[in-house]
């Protein structure tokens, strides 16, 4: 399914940056649409592009025309492998707080209910399955959704049971590298289920990505893969069809949270929508 994700600005100064949104298992950048003088450049992290001009004029709009489909695990598993990570994603960053009494709790829970007691590296495939699939149901069984005025992160979730998308990823991905399972947040722009998102100047989504085995051979030699979770749009009845490793193509993801992609400069009066294509 093709989406656009419009970015227009309508004053600026001096030079310009634009996060362009990253390619993955569930979506591919097919075209940028007017970027005329703007080039490609990587960001600090050594992963993720944006575009850049000089001068970009004082208006102006660029298309990112992404090619999004519905995901599953057997569809992710079907793409190639995602490196390993190595020890990233597995301390604390922005949002994760691995020094919560109550999410340390929380995690030896988890640890207790698959029988797990042992050498937290030394994990299988099946148990590292189980425990991302307990990570993910926590918040959905625990916390109450609140519309936040600013993002808190795990420690709020788990001290307070209860926050918008960005504690629902956040306790997760805090359950997960408490339990030695790689994991991030993800910073999306949600289009709805029709299809369309208002504008706005900021990401209006969080979720987050945990690296699993595909099957029974050791993760560590290639065979895993970034799996996509939304334990937020989660519901037993299914409203948003998003559940444990798969979900529909109502939205766009744009970069790791804690990587700092969502950047541009010297734009003023910024918004971005999600725009279905044809």
């Amino acid at each position: 399914m093709l989406k656009d994700l419009v970015a227009r600005w309508d004053n600026a100064y001096g030079s310009a940056s634009i996060t362009i949104p990253r390619s993955d298992d569930q979506q591919r950048l097919v075209d940028i649409i007017g970027d005329t003088g703007w080039s490609v450049r990587t960001h600090l992290n050594g992963v993720d592009k944006y575009l850049y001009h000089p001068n970009p004029g004082d208006s102006g709009t660029i298309r990112f025309r992404m090619d999004v489909h519905y995901y599953n695990v057997p569809s992710t598993k079907a793409t190639p492998g995602d490196a390993y990570p190595g020890t990233r994603y597995l301390g604390e960053d922005s949002y994760i707080d691995l020094d919560n009494d109550n999410m340390e709790y929380v995690a030896r829970q988890i640890r207790s209910a698959n029988n797990f007691d042992g050498n937290l590296s030394a994990l299988t495939p099946q148990e590292k399955w189980e425990i991302a699939r307990d990570a993910f149901m926590w918040a959905p069984q625990n916390m109450t959704f609140t519309d936040m005025s600013s993002n808190q992160g795990s420690s709020y979730a788990f001290d307070n049971e209860r926050g918008d998308c960005t504690e629902f990823a956040a306790s997760a991905v805090a359950l997960l590298r408490e339990n030695g399972i790689h994991a991030r947040v993800v910073s999306s722009w949600w289009a709805g289920l029709d299809g369309v998102q208002g504008e706005t100047n900021f990401p209006t989504h969080q979720r987050y990505e945990v690296y699993l085995p595909d099957n029974d051979t050791d993760s560590q030699t290639g065979e895993g893969h970034w799996f996509l979770m939304d334990n937020n749009l989660y519901s037993p009845s299914n409203t948003y069809k998003y559940g444990f490793g798969w979900g529909g193509a109502y939205s766009i993801n744009l970069g790791v949270s804690a990587d700092g992609t969502w950047t541009y400069s010297g734009l003023t009066d910024m918004d971005y929508w999600v725009q279905n294509v044809g």
